[in-house]
């Protein structure tokens, strides 16, 4: 690509950067006359106001930067000042400098007096560059009459160089209305430190007497050491003064050289410190804590102890949060009578560090809602205050996060006067209490998954909690344990009822002691049902008194559909009377709701009856029968299965609550063998079934029980098989009545499932089958143990298949719908990578046949629960064409329809068709397509997913417009690493065949129509080809006018033109800077290679190309050019020597700002400019002191 270099045309040359507009009179912003060159000023201008100019903005501009100077060396250097009258409003998206350069006895300044508003994107710099003079850059928001805001994006910096007189200043003076900084302060001074000269106040004299004043600001470092100072009007004159810090970041409120009048804590998004303590000559009015803001004290010596007087110096208000680290909990809250809290006021105690512990409340004032934070435990230890309702006053303790521990003989009583005394406690946290209580006198809100931990080395007492006085609250993990010592009790007193909302934890040595008529309800709903979990070896439940402390063991019981549920129960004693108390209905026995009725509905299963599995049951005989029967220790049965429920409702529940003693320790159960003979299959089908029902009052684990130790025998020898089946599920129901009770079961030795996994719940029943493969009559033992509970760490009740639990499921499911007149029955086929081959079941082998060789998950919707079956499907690795049996159930025969959904979920990965075997149609799958099936007697196995060997691909045509040799294809693989073998063709004839062995190819091509055809399997679900079209668009060329390789010299001015002028847009990026312009004037301060880019586009086709400028030494001086031909330079000054020529100034940007025709010595402008005669530029940089 041939580039050009073009020196530079004054004449014809478009500039990078917009203009620079400077004053040229007194006058108002909108009149011409006020500018040189008679342009009012435009968004991308930057603006200077020159000495001896007064500018009046009298409408409401944006301009791109702002710079007042006060230059000269004489006595009589005049003001340069902007005046922005009420009502108006100057937008600067770049900085705002007020510069005041003079040598002499001069007292001129620059001024900026707002009564509008000046907005400041960038940064605002008040910049002092003097030598004896007493001039100023002055900057005042507000008239008395009218007030005036100014906001500032950026830092503000006031600096002062070279200084000896007292006189200079830097100043922002606040009079009336408000000033809002997002950055950094800074103030530095010169050769001769002056601290007064740079300075920031709020100004009350005069009309400015009293006025409101507001200080917003948003930065995180004020630096006015030694160098300047912030100061307020006094605080007893004036209450309408308000210093704010309300930042979006953290930040620190600073002290040095700085006076608050009211002093706003206001950032909301992260916390505020201190630089020091804070005093009263610091804050002399008031320090406020805003709603949602919180003011951190985060180390030792800050703390707000030294602000004193008013009763109110410190105001936490309505959800305002002062933060105490560990450091700060022992003098980090100031006394009462100067702190002030809103009743909806936080005092926080932050602990960072998890496993350390700090006392809290160690200060006797009042804290409306204390806060504890942080992973570190917050402790009411030896060297805390009892909580004593006088002082301190606490209105509400909050656990957010980490421990909160109560030492043995502390007091709680929380006082009422700031609303609802209460102990909050969040999830994941845990309150520790290592004794009783002297007092406890509070409500509670407890969270499900908050742990309470009694962990005393003596007897504790076990506390009712209620939420009002009234209403009981539940613990969620009540946990028992102790540090050390043996037998230690945890007493529940006589009558009190506690109940529990997650699970009971019964640690090493503790004995929990029931007195008399004392209660334990664990509870149970719709979405979780509490547990007792494994009970240590050493620990020890002792039920005294008469009548005797017991517990109630709630269990949620879903109803829908009249069928069969197995239920057991984990009291001691229960009988049939318990359930139907609680609305579990019964029919045809002495006592059941209906005695006299045909049909018994509840029933229980004996194996010595011999004959198959069916005419084993036998029916109740009194509401008073036990639910489980024991031959010696052995349970002999110990499950009832009960017909009840609702077809007409699918939300009927009723909530059962046994109550009495619970079962622990090791249970035995005997399984029994007794062979029928009823057919050839009796052995292995029809005998050996035995009726187990779960004893304890929580889930167990069919896998822990199978392979324990304690069952080797049975497990060894073939006595018992590997799979637990649960018919008559208690947690989940067939939505189908002519399918009543539940079928599911898990083999512990494969780790196959089928709706139901290892996890058996509390009331649960389940079949044991025994086997023996001669005997007649075998008799075994099962043992289950404490140790076979399941441990549910999360309050999400169990679910079928947890284990194996995809996320969520519309990123890893394929919905299938089948429709069957007006019902719609949703399957969801989940691809789960690590499913296990042959271990994982189909759905229902009796009626779909045999288990398959690869694994896919299907979960039926029901509502909001996810039910798990599992189905022939696809292992994930392979390559080959995979056909996945699909059963296929409806209520009723004859045509459905499938719809299939979420597709990208599978298809993103496989190719997906649906293929009928007895007929060999193939169906292509769309999204949301109608395929018609034939269920013969509402059932079919005739259907088969095939997912094809090559995964599917997708296509992706960039830039259709852009022909030539820029047309491109991009061929996107996905993630898979298979090889793919490709056809391209073009007009019907073959232009090549190539593989794809990595995720993406690109393709350049010319303007045609094309096809792109995958040789080794589909290339979507259902397509082998994809047509595309390469549409022939408009030449677009981004090649530019420059010599690559050529060098410039620093300061040297070139232009970089592109070759194609008809183009929609340019863009220029030159050494890190942009611009939007056709041809480009630019030059270079710095040597180095600078890399050029010009990007350029005709009807959205884009193109860039790119090239490296290399910038070296200049050669050329400043005292060689002092002779340059027709240009002479000396003292400052410039004077043409030869008439015909003239000068032209530039700035470094390349705006044309003055012509000099004449031999008049001119003065240098201050600053980085460009001197020019004809085509041959000097850079200059200039200033007073360099002459």
């Amino acid at each position: 690509m041939k580039f050009f270099l073009s020196l530079l045309s004054l004449l014809t040359a478009n500039l990078l950067f917009a203009g620079i507009i400077t004053s040229s009179t007194n006058g108002n912003w909108s009149s011409t006359s006020s500018w040189v060159g008679g342009v009012v000023p435009g968004v991308n201008d930057t603006v200077t106001i020159e000495s001896g100019h007064s500018i009046t903005l009298d409408g409401s501009y944006t301009i791109a930067r702002l710079v007042l100077n006060n230059m000269a060396d004489i006595a009589s250097a005049t003001d340069a000042e902007l005046n922005i009258s009420s009502g108006n409003t100057l937008t600067v998206t770049g900085n705002v400098t007020l510069n005041t350069t003079i040598s002499g006895a001069s007292t001129g300044s620059t001024s900026i007096n707002i009564e509008g508003t000046l907005s400041v994107g960038g940064n605002l710099t008040l910049s002092s560059t003097l030598l004896t003079i007493a001039g100023t850059n002055a900057v005042t928001i507000g008239s008395g009459t009218n007030a005036g805001t100014m906001n500032v994006t950026g830092d503000i910096s006031l600096s002062n160089a070279l200084l000896s007189a007292l006189g200079v200043s830097n100043q922002i003076t606040l009079g009336n209305g408000t000033m809002d900084v997002d950055g950094s302060i800074s103030m530095s001074a010169g050769a001769i430190s002056l601290s007064t000269t740079n300075f920031i106040e709020s100004n009350d004299d005069g009309s400015f007497d009293s006025k409101s004043k507001t200080f917003k600001y948003g930065g995180n470092s004020i630096d006015c050491n030694d160098e300047g100072s912030i100061t307020v009007v006094d605080a007893n004159s004036n209450t309408s003064y308000e210093f704010w810090w309300d930042g979006t970041s953290a930040q620190t409120i600073e002290t040095d050289n700085i006076t608050y009048n009211h002093l706003y804590v206001k950032n909301t998004s992260a916390d505020v410190d201190i630089e020091t303590s804070l005093t009263n000559t610091i804050v002399e009015g008031k320090l406020y804590i805003d709603n949602g803001a919180k003011l951190h004290l985060d180390a030792a010596g800050k703390n707000l102890d030294a602000l004193s007087g008013s009763s109110d110096k410190i105001n936490i208000l309505s959800g305002g949060t002062l933060k105490l680290s560990p450091s700060a909990y022992a003098d980090g809250v100031p006394p009462n009578g100067v702190l002030t809290s809103n009743a909806a006021g936080y005092i926080e105690f932050y602990h960072p560090t998890q496993g350390l512990s700090e006392d809290i409340i160690q200060e006797a004032v009042d804290y409306p809602i204390v806060k504890l934070s942080g992973p570190g435990t917050k402790s009411l230890g030896s060297s805390s205050l009892d909580i004593d309702d006088t002082s301190p006053r606490v209105g509400r303790i909050w656990l957010a996060e980490g421990v909160f521990s109560v030492d043995s003989g502390k007091e709680i009583s929380l006082n009422s006067s700031y609303g609802t005394k209460v102990i909050q406690l969040d999830s994941a946290t845990t309150m520790r209490i290592d004794g009783n209580f002297t007092t406890l006198d509070t409500y509670w809100s407890v969270d499900r998954d908050n742990t309470v931990n009694y962990y005393g080395n003596a007897t504790q007492t076990l506390y009712e909690l209620t939420s009002d006085g009234s209403t009981w609250e539940p613990y969620g993990i009540l946990k028992l344990e102790r540090t050390s010592g043996s037998s230690i009790n945890r007493d529940l007193p006589a009558s009190d009822t506690i109940h529990v909302a997650n699970r009971l934890e019964i640690g090493t040595e503790i004995e929990l002691v029931l007195n008399q008529s004392s209660y334990v309800k664990m509870l149970s709903n719709v979405t979780f049902t509490a547990y007792i979990d494994e009970i240590a070896s050493t620990g020890a439940i002792t039920y005294s008194g008469s009548p005797r402390g017991r517990f109630g063991i709630q269990k949620y019981l879903p109803l829908p559909y009249v069928a069969y549920r197995d239920l057991s129960s984990p009291i001691q004693g229960t009988t049939l009377a318990s359930w139907k108390n609680k609305g579990l209905n019964m029919y045809g026995f002495s006592g059941s709701n209906v005695p006299g009725a045909v049909r018994n509905s509840v029933h229980h299963y004996d194996e010595t009856v011999l004959d198959e599995l069916n005419v084993g049951f036998t029916d109740a005989t009194s509401i008073n029968d036990a639910v489980a029967s024991f031959d010696g220790s052995e349970f002999d049965r110990s499950v009832w299965r009960v017909l009840y429920g609702n077809n007409s409702d699918t939300t009927f529940a009723i909530t059962l609550e046994d109550t009495g003693r619970i079962y622990t320790g090791d249970q035995t159960f005997k399984l029994k063998f007794n062979y029928s003979n009823y057919d050839a299959n009796s052995r292995t089908d029809h005998d050996g079934w035995n009726h187990v029902g779960n004893p304890y009052a929580a889930p167990i684990n069919w896998n822990d029980i199978y392979n324990d130790a304690a069952n080797a025998t049975l497990k060894t020898n073939g006595y018992i098989t590997s799979t637990a089946y649960i018919l008559g599920q208690v947690d989940r129901y067939w939505q189908d009545p002519g399918s009543p009770g539940y079928y599911g079961f898990y083999n512990a030795a494969t780790e196959t499932s089928y709706i139901h996994d290892s996890i058996i719940p509390a009331y649960q029943g389940f079949w044991v089958k025994a086997y023996h493969s001669s005997s007649s009559s075998e008799t075994y033992t099962l043992t289950i143990k404490e140790s076979h509970k399941y441990r549910q760490d999360s309050s999400a009740y169990y679910k079928s298949s947890n284990r194996k639990k995809a996320r969520d499921i519309s990123e890893v499911g394929l919905k299938v719908r089948l429709e069957s007149g007006n019902r719609k029955d949703f399957l969801w086929l989940m691809d789960f990578p690590k499913a296990k081959p042959e271990k994982d079941i189909n759905f229902d082998v009796p009626r779909f046949g045999a288990i398959g060789s690869r694994s896919f998950a299907v979960d039926v919707l029901e509502d909001t629960t996810w039910l798990n079956l599992w189905v022939n499907a696809l292992d994930i690795n392979t390559t080959e064409e995979i056909e996945m049996p699909l059963g296929i159930k409806s209520n009723s025969a004859g045509e459905h329809h499938l719809t299939f959904e979420n597709m990208a979920a599978l298809t993103k990965n496989h190719c997906l068709t649906l293929k009928r075997k007895s007929t060999g149609e193939v169906f292509f799958i769309s999204e949301g397509k109608r395929i018609p099936v034939d269920l013969t007697d509402g059932i079919s196995t005739d259907y088969v997913l095939v997912f094809g060997g090559d995964y599917a691909t997708e296509f992706e045509v960039k830039d259709p417009v852009c022909a030539g040799d820029q047309g491109l294809v991009s061929i996107n693989t996905n993630e898979m690493f298979y090889s793919s073998n490709w056809q391209l063709s073009k007009a019907g004839m073959v232009m090549d065949k190539f593989a794809v062995l990595q995720d993406e190819v690109n393709l350049q091509l010319t303007a045609g129509n094309y096809k792109l055809t995958n040789l080794s399997g589909n290339l979507a679900c259902g397509i082998k080809s994809l047509d595309f079209e390469v549409v022939d668009g408009a030449e677009v060329d981004a090649r530019f006018f420059w010599n690559a390789g050529d060098t410039v010299a620093q300061g040297q001015v070139i232009t970089l033109a592109p070759r194609d002028r008809g183009n929609e847009y340019y863009i220029w990026k030159v050494d890190g800077k942009t611009s939007f312009v056709k041809d480009l004037l630019v030059s270079f301060e710095n040597t180095g290679a600078k890399p050029l880019q010009l990007e350029t586009n005709r009807e959205n086709c884009v193109k860039t190309e790119r090239d490296t400028i290399y910038v070296v030494k200049s050669t050329t001086s400043l005292s060689d050019h002092a002779n340059l031909q027709g240009l002479e330079i000396k003292n400052g000054k410039i004077q043409l020597l030869d008439m015909a020529k003239q000068v032209q100034i530039f700035t470094f940007e390349g705006k044309l700002i003055e012509t000099l025709p004449h031999t008049s010595a001119i003065n240098l402008i201050q600053g980085p400019h460009i001197y020019c005669i004809d085509e041959k530029c000097l850079k200059i940089m200039f200033t007073p002191n360099n002459p």
